[in-house]
């Protein structure tokens, strides 16, 4: 027991006198830096084990378009009379787009992004503002703090988009704007600038999928006659005849059925 201890004491000094080289390695900006990312990050997650409140609040904003849900998770920092833009999120720099750890987006199934694939799945959002132009980046890292870390070699997608000024924002939004059956503009806003990005999804690619796996539970349903009433029995028929159908491709009935998918006597 005794040489256990030993070992462990041992090993957390080899950790110490490590971490101690490489403070000492460390140029006193470098070192400034180091302690202020760890005292931030240490504050930060204080705060949200212990439930306080945050001055830049946790948000969540959600989308669906066709059968694709859009899932962005971001903090909202205010501006509190501060200069913004190349100031506070200086020009030409990677930008975290929000507060504290890095803002998320979600998306359940593959989808076009200014005309761009971009594959479903959960990803880092980050942006990088100029005068003119912003580029809007989704990152495989969906878990940073902040930008701090980024590596441009985990990026999925790129894409370049303009701003335009809009009405005072206070507190950071993001907004799903100009939202049509099958496209919406996702819309960073704040302070006195508006950044948006289109997203669209393609009906054959995810309706189609969606609705057979939706259909799989009436069939199962129907094997099983059994055990279902009369007019459970005409519902499944129903369906079994609707599925036939979209099968064979019948693509003008898609969004008919997409609205009545979760209330069957809808359709």
């Amino acid at each position: 027991m005794s040489g256990f201890v030993f070992f462990l004491s041992f090993s957390v000094v080899l950790q110490l006198a490590s971490f101690g080289l490489l403070i000492m390695r460390l140029t006193p900006s470098r070192l400034t830096t180091c302690l202020g990312l760890i005292v931030t990050a240490l504050s930060a997650h204080a705060q949200t084990e212990l439930g306080l409140p945050d001055r830049s609040r946790a948000a969540v904003v959600q989308q669906r378009l066709g059968v694709t849900d859009i899932t962005i998770r971001y903090h909202r920092p205010l501006v509190d009379g501060r200069k913004i833009w190349g100031a506070l999120v200086p020009y030409d720099k990677v930008w975290r787009a929000g507060a504290n750890i890095n803002t998320t987006i979600e998306v359940s199934d593959p989808i076009s992004v200014e005309g761009k694939p971009l594959p479903g799945g959960l990803y880092g959002l980050h942006m990088i503002p100029t005068a003119d132009f912003w580029t809007i980046i989704f990152s495989k890292a969906a878990d940073s703090w902040g930008s701090y870390t980024y590596d441009q070699a985990e990026d999925v997608l790129r894409v370049t988009v303009k701003p335009h000024p809009a009405e005072m924002q206070e507190a950071l939004q993001y907004t799903f704007e100009d939202v049509k059956a099958d496209s919406a503009a996702v819309t960073l806003r704040w302070e006195k600038l508006a950044v948006p990005f289109r997203v669209a999804v393609n009906d054959q690619e995810t309706v189609l999928p969606y609705i057979r796996k939706k259909m799989r539970g009436f069939q199962r349903a129907g094997s099983s006659s059994c055990l279902i009433s009369p007019f459970q029995r005409v519902r499944v028929s129903a369906f079994r005849s609707q599925r036939q159908k979209l099968l064979s491709h019948d693509l003008p009935l898609l969004h008919r059925v997409n609205a009545g998918l979760r209330h069957p006597d809808a359709v």
